[in-house]
């Protein structure tokens, strides 16, 4: 199945409000920048997860292309880990990952994971799954006993090993490390829940710390390694991944940088020194960013983040240089947490939490190349009446058109773009050639005192998609 246009939502906006006596009408606006062509993924599928799970992290095995996704019971029950297919359906054989059997004395042991990393190495332990959380004792009351954060390793088919990475792996405080690395920072017993993990290319296992605000590294036997970047990594960091030269990724969710602790966006640290690249710590992102993942393969970064209440994207950078390539957004995505790559394929894997508790897995496409289109403010506003304005580029390519879209909040809140109205842009085009073209289009009939938010779409009809 294909069709006849792929749509760009504006992947370079800015949101803004404009107030008048009369209308108030959101104008989502960037500056001018060159034309080039926006770079996003289509939308293949989108699997409701069962009632009450909400999805958080998910990580990919690039040999099976089956993929690990940690959820959590929107009520504040259990979490779990489920293995997934390549095609979005959980595996009937080995459908999650099972109780690892570490607490002693324990009446029942239940695992609650919220993070999940993969080893694609290609070494021995290739596809072996990490999953970092809580282990807790239940007795026979139903009562909670003791709570141990672990990072557990896996066989692919789920079945745990008798690797428990837990806080007595790490050296006690002050033990001195080599390689110029500072001495160890352990005054709080270990890691905690909070731990984030990634995988590198020789299979070493990459946990954040959030007591020591570091990052430490273990063999996959789960012996300690050695510990980066101590005071430097945020408590709210949400997401690691590793590129193929062992430099490290991190995703934070929010703060300011301070006392030397890395505040919100994407940062790339030496995975040797655990320094900041550069050193400056300048994030390749400053936006709040909620995963980060890396394909190896293509040399492409992409990360989740929100763009507004209950609007969600995922964003795409070059590995090599860091420039932005594109940001998808939609209707369909919400707030998105974990993101995965197949890097075979090149499809995208996110984890979207709805308002309403519910969660989806949703499958995109490879990338696709389409017009580079801005919204810019608004002019001549009235009661009534304004003048939407944009711009789009065609960037080499053919037949390049766009429509504006507009609504007000109230629906923005509840749907957002879903009951849009359009109006076509002026002149109408097509559009070719590598310039920006300035577009307009009249609308009428708005309400006074109303908010609203616009966006421009733009469309290239020789491209098709599934």
């Amino acid at each position: 199945m294909t069709r006849k246009a792929k749509i760009n939502a504006a992947a370079k906006r800015c949101a803004a409000s404009l107030s008048l006596p009369l209308l108030a009408l959101v104008a989502l606006t960037c500056l001018a920048a060159p034309a080039q062509a926006a770079r996003v993924h289509p939308l293949l599928l989108a699997e409701t997860l069962p009632e009450e799970r909400s999805p958080f992290n998910l990580a990919v095995n690039q040999s099976t292309h089956h993929f690990y996704l940690s959820t959590f019971d929107s009520n504040g029950g259990r979490r779990q880990v489920f293995n997934y297919e390549g095609n979005g359906q959980i595996d009937q054989v080995n459908p999650e990952l099972k109780k690892p059997g570490v607490l002693p004395e324990a009446f029942e042991e239940r695992a609650e994971f919220l993070w999940v990393g993969v080893d694609n190495s290609g070494g021995e332990t290739d596809g072996y799954v990490y999953a970092s959380g809580l282990l807790v004792q239940i007795d026979e009351d139903g009562r909670t006993g003791l709570q141990l954060p672990v990072v557990q390793q896996y066989e692919p088919s789920g079945e745990p090993t008798s690797v428990s990475i837990t806080g007595s792996t790490i050296p006690a405080d002050g033990t001195p490390q080599g390689g110029g690395l500072p001495p160890v920072v352990n005054k709080e017993g270990g890691f905690s829940q909070r731990a984030p993990v990634a995988v590198g290319s020789s299979g070493d296992v990459f946990v954040v710390d959030t007591s020591a605000q570091a990052i430490d590294v273990f063999s996959p036997t789960g012996a300690f390694i050695e510990q980066l970047a101590a005071g430097s990594i945020s408590p709210s960091t949400e997401g690691i991944a590793l590129d193929p030269g062992g430099d490290i990724y991190v995703a934070i969710s929010f703060g300011e940088t301070n006392s030397g602790s890395l505040g919100k966006g994407l940062y790339e640290l030496d995975g040797a020194t655990g320094a900041c690249i550069p050193a400056s710590c300048e994030p390749i992102d400053p936006a709040p960013i909620h995963d980060v993942a890396i394909d190896q393969a293509g040399g492409w970064i992409y990360t989740t983040g929100s763009v507004g209440p209950e609007e969600g994207e995922f964003s795409e950078y070059d590995l090599a240089t860091h420039a932005v390539l594109g940001s998808t957004r939609g209707s369909q995505l919400h707030e998105p947490f974990g993101i995965g790559v197949q890097e075979a394929t090149g499809e995208v894997i996110l984890a979207d939490l709805k308002p309403d508790g519910e969660g989806t897995i949703q499958i995109y496409g490879p990338v696709e190349v389409v017009p580079d289109v801005m919204s810019l403010a608004p002019s001549g506003v009235g009661s009534t009446t304004a003048t939407l304005n944009g711009e789009i580029g065609a960037a080499g390519l053919t037949g390049a058109t766009c429509v504006f879209q507009y609504v007000t909040q109230e629906e923005f809140k509840a749907s957002g773009f879903e009951a849009a109205k359009t109006a076509p842009c002026v002149p109408a085009g097509p559009f070719s050639g590598e310039e920006m073209h300035a577009v307009h289009a009249e609308v009428e009939g708005l309400k006074g005192g109303t908010t609203y938010h616009q966006r421009i779409l733009g469309s290239n009809a020789e491209i098709t998609a599934p």
